[in-house]
Formats: C-alpha cells, sequence, structure tokens
C-alpha cells in the first residue's frame, strides 16, 4: 500500500477538473473546465476591440488545483467465501449482521445421503467392534482354559521326566509305557493352546485391517462433508450473503457469502490507477466536512485481469484512517484527489485568454487603449489560468462580458443534506429448516399434516403426524442376542464366585466386562429400533412460518428421513428491498411501514445489515439489500399484512424509506446562488470594491433547496444571487 501525505491542509478554492459522477438526490456534478488552451485554435485577427463600456479583471496572485472528486460509502473492508468445488447448498450457519470468529461454519452443504452414509458406516464398525470384543472373550476364554488344560497335562508329565531311569535300567521299558502317554497328552494340549493363541493373533489382526479400512472409508466421508461447508479463518460480521435455499446446486468457484471486517474501513471508488495515485499531489476523504487521510490499495496486475476476464467491477479502495472511530459504517464520503496544484501564481480568468494557432493572446488595458498582450500559460482550474509570461500582477485584462448581480445576497450557512431512498420490500427468511421423519427403523406411514403453507406457526406446535410400526423381526433378533449374552454373562458370574486365585480371577474381570458391554451396546441399538413406535407427533423447533409442504396424504408410505414440512425461523426474518443501485449500505436505518390493527398504518424501524454495490464481486452483488428487523416485529406484521395488500408472506410487501448519504457540517448554498457551466459549479461574490467575480467551489451535489460544497467555501461568505 502507497499511504497518502497530507500536503494541503487548507480547503481549496478551485474547480475541479472531472465531474463528480454520481451525487445523492440527482446531485449536480462538478469538475474542471480546460483552458482555452484545451480547445482548438481560435482563428481569429489579432485587432482591437472597439471601445465602448469594457469590463476588466485584474491579474493576480491564486492558488490553482485540478481535483477529481469520487463520493463514495464508508464499508467494511470484505472477504468474501465461496466453495472451491461444486456442492449441494443446504442452508447458512450465519446470516447478515451476525458476527463470527475463526473456525465457524458460516455454509453448510447438503449432505443428508452422505450423513446417512456415514451413519451406516458407523454402525457398521460399531457391530464390528461388538462382534469382534464378543469373539475376543470367547477366545480368551479358551485361552484361559487351554492353558488350565495345558497345565494338568504338563504335571504327569513332569513327574514322569523326573523319574526317569537310565535307558539300560530294568524299569525303563515300564517307564516309557506311562510317559509317552504323558508326553502326548502334553504336546496335544500346547498344540491346543499355541491353536487358540494363533486363532487370537489372527483375529485380532484381521480386525485391524477392517477396521483400519473403515476408519479410512469414513475420514473421507468426513473429508467430503468438511467439503461441503465453508468455515470462516477471521473475525467479523456477515455483510453479504446470495439468496440459495436448499438444494441449489452451486458452481465450483462461486462465492456464496461475505465478512466484514467492522475495524478497517474502506472507500470503495470507480477505478484509479497506481499512476494516478502516485502523480496525485495530494488524496484525502472528506467526512461531514472533515478530512482524513487514506491509504491507496493497490490492486495486483493478476487480479485485474481476472475481474476484466469475469467481466467483472474493477474497482479501487482506500482504507479509511480514522484512530478515533468517528466515521459510522454506510457514511457517506467524498474521495479527493489533487491531480495536480500551483500555489501563488499569477493567473487571470481563463475566458479572456484567446488563441491563434500556438500562440495565446489576451487583450491589457495599458492606461489608455486595450492592447494585444502574447502570453504563456500553465494549468488551469477551468475558471483561471496560470500566467507563466507576458502579464504583471495587477494588469487589467479585458473581459467580454461583464458580471453582473440583481443585488439580492445570501450569507452561506453549514448544515446537513441527505438523500431518501423509497422502495417496497418483502419478509425473507434466509434461514429454513425442513423437519423429516426421523423413524430409520420400521414402516412410516402419513397420519396428518396438520399445517398450512405460509401459515404461522409457534414453538412446539404440531406439524405433521406419523405412524411408526415396528419391525419385530429386528426387535426380537436383538433380543435375543442381549439374551445370550445375559446367560453367558451369568454363568462368568457364577464362575467368578467359585474361583479364589489371581490370574484367573482377573481373566474373568475382562470377560465379565467384555460381556457388560456388549449387552449395553445391543440395549441402545434396541432403543433405537423401539424409538419411534406407534404415532409420533413432529413440531415446530421455533417460532416461524411454513415455507413448504411435500404434496402428502394420510396414509401415504414414507422414507427414513424423507422432507415433509419446511419452516422458516421468525428469528432469523429480513425485509428484503430491491436495490440494484446500491443505494442502501451497512448501518444505515429504515423504516417499514405495515398495516396494523383495525388497519391503520404503523411502522417498525430495521437496520442494512448487508454491503453491496462496488464492495462486492458481481457473484455477490445480487442486486438487493437486506434490512434485519426485531422477532417480535416479524410476528407483527406477518399477523397484519402489508400496507399494500393481502397475500402469502412471499408477496406481502411493505413501504421501505431510509435516509442515505446523509452529510452533516457542510456548507450549504442555496440553489438561485450558483452558476453552473457546463460541469463547472460557481458563485459570484463581491470584493471590496463592488466588482463581481466568479468564485469556483467544489461541488458535493444537492437536496431539493441547496447545493453543498466539499471545498472552496465556508460559512459566513456573502454570495451574490441572480
Amino acid at each position: 500500500m502507497k499511504r497518502v501525505g497530507s500536503r494541503y491542509q487548507k480547503y481549496i478554492a478551485v474547480m475541479m477538473s472531472v465531474a463528480l459522477t454520481a451525487g445523492l438526490c440527482g446531485c449536480a456534478a462538478a469538475g474542471s473546465k480546460a483552458a482555452t488552451a484545451s480547445t482548438e485554435a481560435e482563428q481569429i485577427e489579432l485587432v482591437e476591440p472597439v471601445g465602448g463600456a469594457a469590463s476588466y479583471d485584474v491579474a493576480q496572485h491564486r492558488d490553482i488545483y485540478q481535483i477529481r472528486i469520487l463520493p463514495s460509502v464508508c464499508v467494511p473492508a470484505v472477504t468474501e467465501f465461496g466453495y472451491t468445488t461444486e456442492a449441494p447448498f443446504d442452508k447458512y450457519g450465519k446470516l447478515p449482521g451476525e458476527e463470527v470468529k475463526p473456525g465457524d461454519i458460516i455454509v453448510y452443504g447438503n449432505t443428508k445421503s452422505l450423513d446417512e452414509e456415514k451413519m451406516d458406516l458407523t454402525d457398521t464398525i460399531n457391530e464390528k467392534i461388538r462382534d469382534y470384543e464378543d469373539n475376543i472373550t470367547d477366545l480368551q476364554e479358551d485361552l484361559y482354559d487351554a492353558r488350565m488344560a495345558e497345565w494338568e497335562a504338563y504335571q504327569p508329565y513332569e513327574d514322569c521326566l523326573e523319574n526317569k531311569p537310565e535307558e539300560w535300567s530294568e524299569f525303563f521299558d515300564m517307564w516309557a509305557m506311562i510317559a509317552k502317554p504323558a508326553e502326548g497328552m502334553y504336546k496335544s494340549a500346547v498344540m491346543a493352546r499355541e491353536q487358540v493363541e494363533q486363532s487370537l493373533k489372527e483375529r485380532k489382526e484381521l480386525f485391524e485391517l477392517e477396521l483400519e479400512y473403515d476408519k479410512g472409508r469414513l475420514s473421507r466421508m468426513d473429508e467430503k462433508v468438511s467439503g461441503s461447508q465453508i468455515t470462516a479463518n477471521k473475525e467479523g460480521t456477515i455483510v453479504a450473503i446470495n439468496a440459495y435455499t436448499s438444494g441449489d446446486y452451486i458452481q465450483k468457484n462461486t462465492n456464496v457469502i461475505a465478512i466484514g471486517d467492522m475495524q478497517s474501513k474502506v472507500i470503495h471508488t470507480e477505478y484509479v490507477s497506481k499512476t494516478t495515485v502516485n502523480k496525485a499531489k495530494d488524496i484525502y476523504a472528506v467526512v461531514d466536512g472533515k478530512r482524513y487521510e487514506v491509504t491507496y490499495e493497490v490492486m495486483e496486475k493478476e487480479e485485474y485481469t481476472s475481474l476484466k476476464k469475469l467481466n467483472d467491477v474493477v474497482y479501487s479502495k482506500f482504507y479509511l484512517n480514522d484512530p478515533d472511530d468517528e466515521v459510522p459504517m454506510g457514511k457517506f464520503v467524498s474521495l479527493i484527489i489533487v491531480e495536480d496544484s500551483r500555489e501563488n501564481v499569477l493567473a487571470i480568468p481563463s475566458d479572456v485568454i484567446r488563441r491563434n494557432g500556438a500562440e495565446y493572446y489576451c487583450y491589457v488595458f495599458d492606461g489608455t487603449d486595450n492592447v494585444v498582450q502574447t502570453l504563456s500559460v500553465g494549468l488551469s482550474d477551468g475558471m483561471y489560468t496560470e500566467v507563466i509570461s507576458g502579464l504583471s500582477e495587477g494588469d487589467k485584462v479585458l473581459m467580454e462580458n461583464e458580471i453582473t448581480s440583481k443585488g439580492k445576497t445570501a450569507v452561506l450557512t453549514t448544515g446537513s443534506v441527505s438523500g431518501e431512498f423509497s422502495s417496497y420490500g418483502m419478509l425473507y427468511y434466509p434461514a429454513t429448516e425442513w423437519i423429516s421423519n426421523p423413524a430409520k427403523y420400521g414402516t412410516s406411514y402419513i397420519k396428518e399434516i396438520c399445517v398450512e403453507q405460509f401459515q404461522q406457526v409457534e414453538a412446539g406446535q404440531e406439524l405433521a403426524k406419523i405412524e411408526v410400526i415396528s419391525e419385530d423381526v429386528s426387535v426380537s433378533r436383538l433380543q435375543r442376542k442381549i439374551q445370550r449374552q445375559q446367560e453367558r454373562l451369568n454363568k462368568l458370574l457364577e464362575e467368578k464366585s467359585k474361583i479364589y486365585y489371581d490370574d484367573k480371577d482377573r481373566t474373568l474381570d475382562r470377560a465379565i466386562e467384555a460381556r457388560q458391554k456388549n449387552i449395553e451396546s445391543l440395549n441402545k441399538e434396541l432403543a433405537k429400533l423401539t424409538e419411534y413406535s406407534g404415532v409420533i407427533t413432529l413440531k415446530a423447533p421455533y417460532s416461524g412460518i411454513v415455507t413448504m409442504l411435500m404434496e402428502r396424504k394420510e396414509g401415504d408410505l414414507i422414507s427414513y428421513n424423507e422432507d415433509l414440512v419446511q419452516i422458516a425461523n421468525q428469528s432469523q426474518c429480513y425485509v428484503i428491498v430491491d436495490d440494484k443501485e446500491s443505494q442502501l449500505s451497512y448501518g444505515n436505518t429504515a423504516t417499514i411501514t405495515y398495516n396494523g390493527e383495525g388497519g391503520m398504518k404503523q411502522q417498525i424501524e430495521g437496520k442494512v445489515v448487508s454491503v453491496y454495490g462496488t464492495a462486492l464481486s458481481k457473484q455477490l452483488n445480487g442486486g438487493f439489500s437486506l434490512i434485519r428487523i426485531a422477532e417480535e416485529d416479524v410476528a407483527t406484521i406477518t399477523k397484519y399484512g402489508s400496507a399494500l395488500g393481502n397475500g402469502g408472506w412471499s408477496r406481502s410487501w411493505f413501504e421501505i424509506k431510509a435516509k442515505i448519504r446523509e452529510i452533516n457540517n457542510v456548507v450549504l448554498i442555496p440553489k438561485g446562488g450558483v452558476t453552473m457551466d457546463g460541469k463547472n459549479a460557481f458563485v459570484k461574490v463581491k470584493d471590496e470594491y463592488g466588482n463581481i467575480s466568479y468564485k469556483p467551489f467544489i461541488l458535493g451535489g444537492s437536496d431539493q433547496n441547496n447545493y453543498w460544497a466539499v471545498g472552496g467555501l465556508s460559512e459566513g461568505m456573502e454570495i451574490c444571487l441572480d
């Protein structure tokens, strides 16, 4: 960024060089009028004008500036967020006007099928874990039994080994007859124990491989779910959303939502090049008559090329330096670019300068006659032109038209001006939710739909009734499993009560714990199977309005998670207003008129919580603004209806009015006191000798009665009225 300094602290009594392209309420624009040097050469003869009543101006030292003024609005620094891949939209996690912090999910993708797949896989994994633990418990019990059998077989074999006679002994053959069966029984017991250990090892290895594979699948599903969400990476406030609804498919690289940094104030303007900024003598902003420094953000070439390629808005950003936090969001700002300047240079009115080919001249009164004087000219502000050579201070130059006034005057005062936004808006519920069939198990039928479309509902109100018939086979299967596990647990508990040595006691404790866990898990699964049985009622989770109903009738078969009723959250309601010209801005206060009790018109206030226009890309600049209203006001206006007529909520229109682009502490000029010459604005002033001359000023705009000045005029100045 380039920091733009402050080298000109006083108001600039000049004429702008470029028109004010947008003002408020039909503002008149002001700009520079090129000096005569900028027009084609006037082919006139160098002759003295004929005498008669003549009017003169005096060459004197002035400050001359060429100024460009760009009107704008103070907005927060905006960061847009979108999907990097194609994704189905579900709902917004945060809405305009709501604060966010890093890590918050601000947009959810529609992952119903994926969530169901994840749930099924999770159930499968849990079932495998349960079967594995059950199997391992059995194997550990078998291993314990095998070790006990091995130990029991080893005792007689060990006795044989200890009592083994010499091979030449007469008792060897008898010993061998006893020892070989004992050895066989021992080796058989060892082999049985090793087989159980091998089975235990193989079961563990197989389970770990299967579990790793299933967890990998689950992780990939989680990645897909995460990829369908947009997460905030910064702190701020939601200032823009697109008007998507659940089920809309969003294309890759489409911006969906924007976060505004309320601590960083930005002026978005038409494109201003880096070269213009570098050459400018000064750049600053004026808000309510006060000067603020600005910092220019250079637009990288890649961004400029990308915007042009997308046929998007190419704009420039200037950061407003407001250390005392005086400028609220949505405040009207005049950005002033001093493109060139000359201080204390000799100047004469531009209209008195003539041109012949490449030469400039004027008529000068030498005390007796008007004589031709060749000039070398420099910078012009439209009203006055710098004279580099050819004249001296005090020289009287001939004017063709005398500046006159009818004698009426006015003393300039400071005051406030503003525009008025007037339109119509309707209720908009961006936070909607489908109420679906929650019964995963069993067979479900529609019993009753209890509401109608566009009906206002209270929290807890009945929306629909469903009859669920449980799956008896599945329930019986689980009950049998639980019964078998309980029988085995009882057997283990009975065995434990008869054992008094530690090794087997610890082994039985592990086996008992595993059986108890299995029983607990099976009971949870059984509870799921029987959670929804008979007639169940779906209720509104909050107060709101029914925005959509699926076409269903009593007796219809419905599947698990099938949508039935869509409800909009009353606490997250807005008035949406068509605002293609981006007149409303974040922070503006709007008045909404509706029909109250008895048909009497009533009013409520809301706050504009969206920022559009040049602050956003073309993808998010939807041409509408959002006004947030209090929840109790939503209930009231939906109860009584529109001020314009009746109908469903989506067609209930309300009158919207808002004060926009309000400016305080500016010099007001009566409209009868302003003279427009093309795009340039002037007032007439009288000097101490009674001479009347035009004084240029920087025109900010106008309302019904007055013009207002960004600079060049001051309170208490007396001007002539026509």
